[in-house]
This record gives structure tokens, C-alpha cells and sequence, in this order.
């Protein structure tokens, strides 16, 4: 009897702790829901909960979103946990999802950063380290889980591209500083109007036909734009840049191109550009987001963002619901 009655007490006691621990993480469910809540509300005000991000519970880290009309998909890019190849995941409309291999154009598995995706009506543009590679749009028909994606060709840039985006038949592509972290070059580092130093680009490329790729080798012009830029989109007359790094608060910051007024001449590998430059201070909307938006895209009248925060690398934003993409209605910006 003894020895049952000391079970008994010992069961006691680590049922209470469970239910002690339960409490406590309960309490920081809550706690940390209501923080972001009440630190970001014109943006939970403002957003919706699109769709989860596939593979983020599965070790995929997501850096970038493109959506595809001609197979009504998404597409995800972004690199695995420890040593794995990085992936590509799709997300059909009917909400079923396909986890994807890459192989770059000499049939090696692909290892980059995965820092963007993009497409037009012929190609899928994937980033790697010093330029993008290309796949044939094809490739998406009938794909399944578990399938190759290989690339056809590799393009070099003057730089590694950190965010990348299609609009309007231009590709428009550009780097990412932090200091000491992620440095740039100097040709990159320009001095605006009032004083402070850009040191990141956005190159863009006009359709060519001639091209691998269908787009140009030398861009047509650039924008010199503020530091952690994670991914660009265009709407009309508006740039949207999506802004961050570490657990600093992101930011969703919009231009109007049509009163940007500065023009200089930026020399890029190929020869001189007009350049454009877009100072912090001078943005025309500046929306505060929870830590670590990614790329972005826009798509039936929508921003969609994405974030790594809810990943198995950082965890943290699992605690308030950063595993999904969420878009902002343009029309309310």
C-alpha cells in the first residue's frame, strides 16, 4: 500500500507540473498573440489570411511567392533545414500542394538561398548565387509531388539577386544590404538628394526575344533604393518593397513613381543607365508588419506577403500565425 500510495503522489506531482507547463505556454500564446496584435494593427486591420505556406511545418525556410495564371498556382521558393537541396512547393487552387526538386542547368541539385521566383507566359525565373536560372513554364503541366524541375540556362547579373519580380514584360531585380552582414558593392552605393547612402539596386530588364531568357542582357534602367529590400512588386504608378531583417518590425513601403523626380546616371558592367532614386522618407505609404516579411506579389488586386518568421528555423512565428501568406487589398492602400 505503500508503494502504491508514493506512486500516486508522484503521478500527482507530474500531473501538476504538465499542467503548470500547459498553463505557462498557454499564457505565451496569448501573451505574444496579443502583442503582435496590438504593435500591428492597421496591418491585421487591413490583411487576410490568404493560404498556409506549404512545407514551413516540414523544414522549408520560404523567402518569395509568384503566382502563376497560366496554371491558376502558386509557386514558393526558399532553402530546406541543414544540408538538403532547396525545394520549390506549388499550391494549386484546390489547395493540394506539390513539394518540388531542382536541378540547375548542368543537372546539379540547386543549393542557393532560393531568394526569388517569377514567371511570364514561357519561363520560371529562379535566383542563385550571381544571377537567376531559367525553366521552361511547361514543366508545371501534370507535375506532381515529388517531381524535377531542371533549369535551362544559368544568367549572370552584376550581382546576387535577393528579391526578383515580373511586371508588365519587365523583370525588375535587385541585391540586399545590411551592414557588416550582407554588404554590397561600392559601385552600388549612391548618395540621394538629402544626404544619406542607398547601397542597393534594382536593375530592370526589357524582353528580348534573342535572349535565353527572353529578356535583355544590359537593364534598360535602375533604382537606387533603401537598405533590406526582401522583395519588389509594381501596381500602376506604385513600387511596393517589402522591408526587413532579423526581429526588427518589416515594413510594406510604397512609392509613387510618377513624383519621383530624381534621375542620375548609374554605370552597370554594361554601360551607363538612367538610375531613379528612392529615398525611405520620401515613400508615399509605409505599413508596419510583423518581423520578417519576405517576397511579395501581387495578384487580383492584392498584396500578397509572405514571411519566414513561422518557420523551423525561427519558430517564434508559429506563437501568432506567420505560417501563412496574407494579402492587403490594394484598393485600401
Amino acid at each position: 500500500m505503500a508503494a502504491s500510495t508514493k506512486e500516486r503522489r508522484i503521478g500527482i506531482i507530474i500531473l501538476k507540473a504538465l499542467c503548470a507547463i500547459f498553463i505557462v505556454l498557454a499564457a505565451l500564446l496569448i501573451g505574444v498573440n496579443a502583442y503582435i496584435l496590438n504593435a500591428y494593427p492597421a496591418f491585421y486591420a487591413q490583411s487576410e489570411r490568404a493560404f498556409a505556406i506549404p512545407g514551413i511545418q516540414e523544414g522549408f525556410i520560404p523567402q518569395d511567392i509568384d503566382h502563376v495564371a497560366e496554371y491558376d498556382c502558386w509557386l514558393f521558393s526558399g532553402y530546406a533545414c541543414g544540408n538538403e537541396p532547396s525545394p520549390v512547393y506549388l499550391l494549386r487552387s484546390d489547395g493540394t500542394t506539390a513539394r518540388l526538386a531542382v536541378l540547375d542547368e548542368m543537372g546539379e541539385p540547386y543549393f542557393d538561398h532560393g531568394s526569388a521566383i517569377t514567371s511570364n507566359d514561357q519561363h520560371l525565373y529562379l535566383t542563385c548565387e550571381g544571377g537567376y536560372l531559367v525553366f521552361d513554364l511547361n514543366e508545371l503541366n501534370d507535375i506532381k509531388d515529388g517531381d524535377v524541375l531542371t533549369a535551362q540556362a544559368r544568367c549572370k547579373l552584376d550581382f546576387s539577386p535577393a528579391f526578383m519580380n515580373i511586371e508588365d514584360g519587365l523583370l525588375y531585380t535587385g541585391n540586399f544590404y545590411h551592414p557588416e552582414s550582407y554588404e554590397t558593392d561600392e559601385m552600388f552605393h549612391v548618395t540621394t538628394p538629402s544626404g544619406s547612402t542607398n547601397r542597393s539596386v534594382i536593375y530592370v530588364f526589357e524582353e528580348d526575344p534573342a535572349t535565353v531568357s527572353e529578356f535583355a542582357e544590359m537593364p534598360a534602367n535602375a533604382y537606387s533604393i533603401p537598405d533590406r529590400i526582401q522583395g519588389c512588386a509594381f501596381n500602376g504608378k506604385m513600387l511596393y518593397l517589402s522591408q526587413s531583417y532579423g526581429l526588427a518590425t518589416s515594413h510594406v513601403l510604397a512609392f509613387d513613381m510618377s513624383t519621383l523626380t530624381s534621375v542620375d546616371i548609374f554605370q552597370t558592367a554594361q554601360g551607363p543607365v538612367d538610375m531613379t532614386v528612392l529615398e525611405e522618407g520620401e515613400a508615399a505609404q509605409d505599413l508596419a508588419l510583423p518581423p520578417m516579411s519576405e517576397g511579395i506579389e501581387i495578384h487580383d488586386g492584392k498584396l500578397f506577403i509572405s514571411f519566414e518568421s513561422a518557420s523551423n528555423k525561427y519558430l517564434f512565428g508559429k506563437l501568432y500565425g506567420a505560417g501563412a501568406v496574407y494579402a492587403l487589398p490594394l484598393s485600401e492602400r
